[in-house]
């Protein structure tokens, strides 16, 4: 088990136990982590090692950069105050995570706000995100996907239920379509849905506190995907009659799996042309965040702020986000209007890109079939080609934007070839290509 997983599991622990609330702190060694430990006043120091009470969990962990401590668990004021300076002084607190607001407000007044758990969340927002690249010719699809690992955790952005929030009440209008069982598409409830995603903005003064977000529904299973490994995909469909953007976000947990069958996942589309899609895609493009705040029903309220994920947009993430949205954006309004048609879009989505076969795609090494992964990234680190951990995203440096990852096909009318940057067609059963498309198909009805 990496140090990693391990953290994972003490922070699980901790997250276990009522009214629980944990310090992940770093070091400058391991031999520095221990001694600090040594000086807490309710650790007993014997010949085989450190003896802790039984409402606190507590682990030291090297690292390539010195250590790390997880230590949390039913604290009272007096162990919290003592633990938070005795890691401020002879290291740095990462991050302070706590089920309850009140309860880490409470323990932020007891350390005289010197650091505030706000500041703190702030901190840990700045994880920089790992991404990659990926393209399904055959799904009609390319993904920029960011993994949002689970020391990004900060507070929920909503801090009450969705009900009382005007703005995003508001955003509302026309989340969630489903195909009905004549293979129309039907608007659902948002709200009444169990799970589910939309982006907005928020009520605010600074960029910061606007946004835009990701707001994602988890109704019975917010306690068992938080902890787990989260993938954000911003997937750029180019379908026959129109360009689809649909951010997923998707949470691999075992006992969501075991429990359901399938993994949590959620969907969000955009059509380029709406008005809310031209405002609120650009924005989130802008920012140097990435945040996805789970809601889920409560006794007391529906669709409340339960917690949140946030992570640092590499700027070459970024810059290839921007770039596939403005490809989309040219795609689709490259087709004329009389031929663009969202529910045909929609339909087309949903026959190629089923939620059960999973639509978010996995990074697969240079010289796989269907899904290639590339970045942009510079020669000199082609070294590194294909290293999701060393670098950071997933990378085969041999590869272009312009050719990896794409199959060429075969007009099954003119028997030509399709370049990988047009739009393969179905017409009767059979593949074409766009001159085919429009002779036999013949205009559209205006």
């Amino acid at each position: 088990m990496t140090s990693y997983e391990q953290i994972k599991q003490i922070m699980d622990q901790i997250k276990a136990m009522p009214d629980a609330i944990a310090i992940l702190a770093k070091f400058r060694s391991f031999d520095t982590a221990v001694e600090t430990m040594k000086r807490m006043s309710f650790v007993t120091v014997e010949q085989e090692g450190i003896v802790i009470p039984k409402n606190i969990h507590c682990a030291v962990f090297k690292t390539t950069t010195g250590a790390m401590v997880v230590i949390g668990g039913t604290l009272s004021e007096h162990e919290f105050v003592e633990i938070f300076r005795l890691c401020e002084r002879f290291g740095s607190i990462d991050s302070i995570t706590g089920r309850e607001p009140s309860l880490i407000k409470k323990f932020e007044r007891a350390v005289g706000k010197r650091v505030s758990a706000n500041q703190l969340k702030t901190k840990r927002a700045h994880v920089i995100a790992k991404w990659y690249f990926v393209e399904n010719t055959e799904r009609h699809v390319r993904q920029v996907v960011l993994e949002l690992p689970v020391e990004a955790e900060v507070p929920a952005r909503l801090k009450g239920s969705l009900m009382d929030t005007p703005d995003l009440m508001g955003a509302l209008r026309g989340v969630g379509f489903a195909p009905d069982v004549s293979g129309a598409l039907i608007q659902t409830d948002f709200v009444k849905m169990a799970w589910a995603s939309f982006t907005w903005f928020m009520a605010g003064d600074t960029p910061d506190q606007k946004g835009p977000f990701v707001f994602c529904k988890a109704n019975n299973v917010v306690d068992h995907i938080r902890g787990c490994r989260t993938r954000v995909a911003f997937s750029f469909y180019r379908f026959r009659t129109g360009g689809l953007l649909q951010i997923f976000v998707r949470v691999d947990s075992p006992q969501v799996q075991a429990q359901a069958g399938y993994p949590f996942i959620t969907e969000n589309a955009h059509w380029p042309e709406n008005h809310d899609t031209k405002e609120v895609i650009p924005a989130l493009l802008r920012r140097q965040d990435l945040e996805v705040c789970f809601i889920a029903d409560t006794p007391a309220a529906r669709c409340q702020g339960k917690f949140g994920l946030r992570v640092a947009i590499p700027d070459n993430c970024r810059a290839i986000l921007k770039k596939e949205w403005e490809a989309l954006n040219e795609y689709h309004f490259a087709i004329p209007e009389s031929r663009r048609d969202r529910r045909d879009a929609f339909a087309q989505f949903h026959n190629e890109n089923p939620l059960e076969e999973n639509p978010v795609l996995d990074p697969v090494p240079s010289g796989g079939a269907d899904n290639e992964v590339f970045a942009e990234a510079p020669q000199s680190d082609s070294k590194n080609a294909g290293s999701l951990k060393n670098h950071g995203q997933a990378v085969s440096s041999q590869l272009t934007p312009k050719t990896a990852g794409t199959r060429q096909e075969i007009c099954e009318y003119c028997h030509g070839t399709i370049s990988s940057r047009l739009q393969a067609y179905v017409l009767r059963g059979k593949i074409a290509c766009e001159e085919c498309d429009k002779k036999l198909r013949g205009p559209s009805p205006t």
